[in-house]
């Protein structure tokens, strides 16, 4: 973006006329599959990527819905979240002590070094609590479908809240109608129409945008019929829900469950070991053993009663830590089943790693899905290279070598210190944090896997050094 166009759109979308008048177009839709290898029966403790339920066969992968909004659209949804109702928000949690701690995504929060808190120091402030208990339990919680089920007046009303008035103004108004009447169209559809077989091919062709206007917009797309509306239901068939993946979303998210957030802190701030932390729709409280019944049904009635939601009962969790009497200085965990029976050892999980009680891992899930792309990232390097092969017939200076380098930066300790980095920055920089030297050494493997698939694929295709 050039000086000439940053100084229009900050004019712009700084401008309550200019957005209160603004014509936001159709988001553009796109499902992300995550696959997993998740535990599919309670009582074996069987994992599979699939399972069977009422005869039908399922998928463990998790799939999230985003909604990407256009260039201009979306520097006024970010402007409005960071400069305009982002501000208002942090003061609101400023008025209640101790809140703006338990609120820890979508939000810069700062270190005394100037740097910003991340996911590694949010586990860290869980586990550590928990490891200055003598006993305690940690329930894990999940809000069933978040995004999706926003109640629209609820919204309204918090939005209100936060700004400190009574009735949205024009521009606010446009934003909100912009974000509960939302229309979108799928990303293959707009792909299919701008005859287009691969999103990298916009890079090839130094495009930027699918449309270089909105009379093109409407020319290619308005009239395909492939234009759709809110899809969000509740069960009176009201509109409901936003869409998840706007600058805007989870601002407004966060407000959202203000009330909600302040009640839970309330009733934890009475139990002597009480600690809540919510990152977006995953809670964890921990509290007293004796007031884990309390508790539960309190964050269960009251995410209803205050946000209309519901806390999804398969992924709640509850793990219960206790000092280890056979000696030394740890904790022992086990898991507490819905039926009240325990599964020794079985650890707490939270953003992205696993605590036993006496030390912090990476989630097995996160390292395997890092080998997966590992493996992914080396056969596809090595597939473009026998076809280059292939084609150096014809074109002799065709180089059909297994270019190794970007392998090394992307998977192994030689691209961790590079200005991007990779999962091995992000696991020794976790290994520092918490002060567990275990981490490293679950990561210790890469380079042999990597070694080892570099080889088989240079074999497979015959590819030169």
């Amino acid at each position: 973006m050039g000086a000439k166009d940053y100084r229009f759109v900050l004019s712009y979308v700084s401008s309550k006329q200019e957005v209160a008048k603004h014509s936001f177009l159709p988001l553009i839709h796109s499902t992300i599959t995550e696959r997993r290898y998740k535990c599919v029966d309670e009582e074996t403790g069987l994992k599979a990527h699939k399972f069977i339920e009422n005869g039908r066969v399922k998928s463990t992968a998790k799939k999230r819905q985003i909604y990407y909004a256009t260039h201009l659209d979306s520097q006024i949804y970010s402007y409005y979240s960071n400069q305009v109702i982002g501000p208002k928000y942090e003061v609101l949690l400023d008025s209640v002590p101790e809140l703006s701690d338990c609120i820890t995504a979508y939000r810069r929060i700062k270190l005394p070094s100037g740097s910003s808190k991340n996911n590694i120091h949010f586990a860290h402030e869980v586990f550590s609590h928990i490891r200055q208990q003598d006993e305690c339990v940690a329930i894990s919680f999940d809000i069933s479908k978040f995004f999706d089920s926003l109640d629209h007046k609820l919204l309204k009303k918090m939005w209100c809240k936060v700004l400190g008035i009574n009735t949205l103004g024009l521009d606010h108004y446009n934003i909100y109608k912009s974000l509960t009447r939302f229309s979108f169209i799928e990303m293959r559809d707009v792909m299919e129409v701008k005859g287009i077989s691969h999103v990298k091919e916009l890079k090839r062709r130094n495009s930027s945008s699918f449309c270089d206007n909105i009379n093109q917009f409407k020319s290619d797309f308005l009239k395909t019929g492939k234009i759709q509306k809110n899809p969000f239901r509740n069960e009176h068939d009201n509109l409901q829900g936003i869409p998840q993946g706007t600058p805007i979303s989870s601002m407004l998210a966060n407000l959202y469950l203000f009330d909600f957030d302040r009640k839970v802190l309330e009733a934890l701030s009475k139990n002597s070991v009480g600690f809540y932390r919510r990152y977006s729709d995953d809670l964890v409280v921990v509290c007293k053993i004796e007031d884990v019944d309390e508790i539960e049904d309190l964050i269960v009635k009251e995410i209803a009663n205050i946000c209309r939601l519901t806390i999804h009962p398969s992924k709640s969790k509850k793990h219960v830590f206790r000092t280890d009497t056979s000696g030394g200085n740890r904790l022992i965990v086990a898991e507490i089943l819905p039926d009240g029976s325990e599964v020794l050892g079985k650890p707490l999980q939270y953003l992205g790693f696993e605590f036993d009680g006496t030390r912090t891992l990476l989630k097995s899930s996160s390292l395997a899905k890092y080998y997966r792309k590992l493996k992914h990232g080396v056969r596809i390097r090595a597939w473009r290279s026998a076809v280059a092969k292939k084609k150096k017939k014809e074109k002799p200076n065709t180089n059909a070598s297994l270019y190794r380098k970007k392998l090394y930066l992307n998977y192994s300790h030689l691209g961790k210190n590079r200005r991007r980095g990779n999962y091995l920055t992000y696991a020794h920089r976790a290994a520092e944090i918490m002060h567990e030297p275990a981490i490293k050494r679950q990561a210790s493997n890469s380079w042999r896997i990597l070694a080892a698939q570099i080889e088989k694929y240079k074999t497979k295709y015959d590819l030169s050094n």
